[in-house]
């Protein structure tokens, strides 16, 4: 079975009523209608907190060591290497509805990981390129 993101909307409590944040209520919009009618499902609110999306470390990381690497060794420009894993890894498809590509901006902190060991074991088994784990980099 696919890994599945669950997707996050973001917004705001104002006047005791959920306000989406600007572009939100789009995406939720697209989001529910690729949902089969009848299908059961959950809703969960929770805080906009620093543990919600991917930390600043973790974007050093990824811009610095992972999308840096890549881009050496395939010849990419950092920016293309970082449209084409989003593509590879976040691509999004529902039936009858255009495909999307998630922001990775929108990840967890745990999805963010999965993102990264999913691209690690791609760049070695596929294209020959080992990218070292975050531990044995120094970030700056």
């Amino acid at each position: 079975m696919k890994d599945k993101f669950v997707p996050k909307f973001l917004g705001k409590k104002i006047d005791g009523k959920f306000h989406f944040d600007r572009g939100e209520q789009n995406r939720y919009n697209a989001y529910l209608y690729g949902i089969r009618e009848g299908s059961e499902m959950f809703l969960a609110m929770g805080h906009k907190n620093k543990g919600t999306v991917r930390s600043l470390q973790q974007n050093r990381y990824y811009f610095g060591v992972v999308v840096e690497l890549l881009s050496a060794h395939t010849g990419y420009t950092p920016e293309e290497m970082h449209e084409a894993l989003k593509i590879k890894f976040l691509l999004v498809k529902r039936q009858g509805l255009p495909d999307t590509v998630m922001s990775t901006a929108r990840l967890t902190k745990d999805q963010f990981c999965e993102y990264i060991e999913k691209i690690q074991r791609w760049a070695a088994t596929e294209m020959g390129c080992v990218i070292p784990d975050p531990e044995s980099v120094m970030i700056v």
